[in-house]
């Protein structure tokens, strides 16, 4: 077989993309710079200082917002790189049944987060949801709930509704970093007495660094960014008790408050950028660590 011979395109491939992602990503978040400064609809733009950062943060509903999305991140995080973990090591010694529960948990992700709202706003109906309703039947009335509804469970809902769509994801990459682990070390471990553990805590799990690492900074992201699964289930309701950054900022566009739109807009990206930046840096020094 003739070796493989490494190619090199011209740069001129890749400039229609380029010239894509500029216009649809890079020049909006240059001009979100200019407008979050000002007070502006379709038709004209006044300069409005510093106005618009001002009033977002004496709002009240700003606040409840950014406590919403710290908490709703938060839980995602833990819930998906800790389940996805503990499935891929289970799936990872199941060779027999191990890519059928692969496609099993990545199903729900490649489903619209629109259609997985509406999914579960029936699901979790307080009255005639089929949680609730299976619950009774079983005698377990003390763990019907008003999921969607009530201002203390609502946040939590949402985050296991995204963790349950978003969990295959995050079960792939694990498991696709398991496979690269070299048979040796586990068999040395082996002869050398480890037990599951040991082999799990100084092997795979420092082994994992990079997948976890990864994982972490996806939650992040999405957790921070999350506006479609909320607006198709509770649109920020009840009250302002599931509202996030994202939510928020679209129903001040749609109220045509531009400015203090794109105000939001660029908090939740500076917001996003600090947060990634500081815990990249964080991660990739344990990784080295270990």
């Amino acid at each position: 077989m003739d070796n493989l011979q490494r190619k090199t395109y011209s740069f001129s491939f890749a400039i229609p993309w380029l010239l894509i992602y500029a216009v649809f990503f890079i020049l909006p978040t240059l001009f979100s710079f200019y407008y979050a400064f000002t007070d502006w609809d379709i038709h004209t733009v006044k300069y409005a200082g510093v106005r618009n950062f001002v009033e977002l943060f004496e709002n009240p509903a700003f606040s409840m917002a950014l406590k919403n999305t710290a908490l709703f991140t938060i839980t995602t995080i833990i819930l998906k790189t800790g389940c996805s973990l503990l499935l891929a090591v289970a799936l990872y010694h199941a060779a027999v049944t191990r890519n059928f529960f692969r496609t099993v948990f990545f199903s729900p992700y490649v489903m619209s987060y629109i259609a997985i709202g509406v999914l579960f706003t029936a699901i979790l109906h307080p009255e005639i949801g089929i949680l609730n309703r299976t619950l009774r039947a079983a005698g377990l009335d003390f763990m019907a709930m008003n999921w969607l509804v009530d201002k203390s469970l609502v946040i939590f809902s949402l985050s296991f509704i995204d963790v349950w769509r978003s969990i295959g994801f995050h079960l792939a990459i694990f498991i696709a970093a398991m496979q690269t682990i070299p048979s040796d070390l586990m068999e040395s471990a082996s002869v050398d007495g480890a037990g599951p553990w040991k082999k799990f805590w100084h092997i795979t799990f420092p082994m994992l660094a990079p997948a976890f690492n990864a994982n972490i900074i996806f939650a992040l992201i999405v957790g921070l960014t999350k506006f479609d699964l909320i607006y198709a289930t509770t649109g920020g309701g009840p009250g302002y008790y599931s509202e996030v950054l994202r939510t928020m900022v679209y129903k001040q566009f749609s109220m045509g408050r531009y400015g203090l739109a794109t105000a939001g807009e660029l908090v939740i990206f500076v917001v996003v950028i600090i947060l990634t930046v500081f815990l990249r840096k964080s991660l990739e020094k344990r990784e080295v660590e270990m």
